[in-house]
């Protein structure tokens, strides 16, 4: 039996969730100042750490006859870590409308300053209760910003891990919402993420198009035709048509992930010993971390494991902390820089949480 407290806590999500889409729906597929500002601050960050983003097959994304891309649903794997958006923001042509995005429910919702930002981005909410009233809403404010010119990305993996150089189970949403919102699916496959460091180098690729179920305009007769979603056969058959494409330069790009980036240090400092000693010293200095990490997005809950988001940024502050040593160590030590990876600092580090405590560095 539901609380008064439960009652208001569903009366508040609620009343957020409109507010939400009531901004989401002045989104259209036009690149303002907000969008472009993000996308030059990100491609700033990666000349920093000199990262460098190879980009493939800008040639086979579907445009119309005026040379303009059209709405379409980018249908991205594989999702290896957290540079992968950001892969796909800076290979995005810049003459291209803007790209939609899906984002947890509660952490987009969580504060003011969220709820005036993230929709302007073109955020999607993602249900953290999956009720049907909830799934129709979540599935609407993605054929919105389709249908107003936007394009939508979808990392299309689900289920647990695979090996390297292969996807995961692709998941039938990447079709459906293709088909609902009478638009192509653009399959990209990414590359380059093995070691995180200093100069590493990654591959986005843009794969020829897939016409949605239903084909390009979507059903125009029958009982579908008010929603324009496609059938289970044809969501499958597209789903097929999909992990088909990805499988074969996904494997090809692991293979030059390995090539390129797959580098084995030499010996040089101790990582689990200079983890050891970071983890201290950030313990001594700030207390607190922990309980604000968690603040922050909230714990994940996947097919895979449980991660806290303590144990999420966790992965993210060592890389950038050993990221930043590397460059102390370029000015004053530069041998030894190239006796160092990056990649065993941060390993090293995360070896000290633990993924479903909630405590980082404690």
């Amino acid at each position: 039996m539901a609380t008064r407290a439960d009652t208001d806590v569903e009366s508040r999500r609620a009343a957020e969730r409109t507010r939400y889409a009531g901004e989401l729906e002045k989104v259209t597929g036009r690149r303002g100042l907000l969008d472009r500002t993000v996308r030059t601050a990100v491609r700033l960050a990666t000349l920093v750490v000199g990262w460098r983003v190879v980009v493939d097959g800008l040639g086979d994304i579907p445009r119309d006859a005026a040379g303009r891309v059209v709405p379409c649903v980018v249908a991205a794997a594989p999702h290896r870590g957290w540079p992968d958006p950001f892969l796909v923001l800076l290979a995005w042509p810049r003459d291209a409308p803007r790209l939609a995005w899906f984002g947890d429910e509660v952490t987009m919702t969580r504060s003011w300053w969220r709820r005036r930002l993230l929709p302007r981005l073109g955020m999607i909410p993602i249900p953290a209760r999956p009720s049907a009233s909830a799934v129709h809403e979540h599935l609407d404010a993605a054929r919105g910003v389709l249908s107003r010119g936007c394009c939508l990305v979808v990392f299309v993996e689900k289920g647990p891990p695979s090996p390297r150089g292969r996807t995961r189970a692709i998941a039938p949403g990447a079709a459906w919402l293709a088909g609902a919102g009478g638009v192509p699916i653009v399959p990209v496959a990414l590359g380059g993420f093995l070691e995180t460091g200093l100069g590493t180098r990654f591959r986005v690729r843009f794969l020829p198009p897939i016409a949605p179920p239903g084909g390009i305009d979507g059903p125009t007769s029958g009982p579908r035709a008010s929603r324009n979603a496609p059938s289970p056969r044809e969501g499958r058959v597209t789903t097929a048509a999909l992990a088909a494409a990805l499988a074969e330069p996904v494997a090809e790009l692991e293979a030059w992930t390995f090539a390129t980036n797959g580098r084995r240090p030499l010996p040089g400092l101790d990582a689990p010993l200079t983890a050891q000693g970071m983890v201290r010293t950030v313990r001594a200095a700030f207390p607190r971390l922990n309980q604000w990490l968690n603040s922050l997005p909230d714990p994940r809950v996947q097919q895979m494991c449980l991660y806290t988001a303590a144990h999420l940024w966790g992965h993210i502050i060592a890389t950038f902390m050993a990221l930043l040593e590397l460059i102390k160590n370029r000015i004053v030590r530069a041998v030894q820089v190239e006796q160092f990876g990056a990649i065993r600092l941060m390993k090293a580090v995360t070896d000290e949480i633990t993924p479903t405590s909630g405590d980082l560095f404690a």
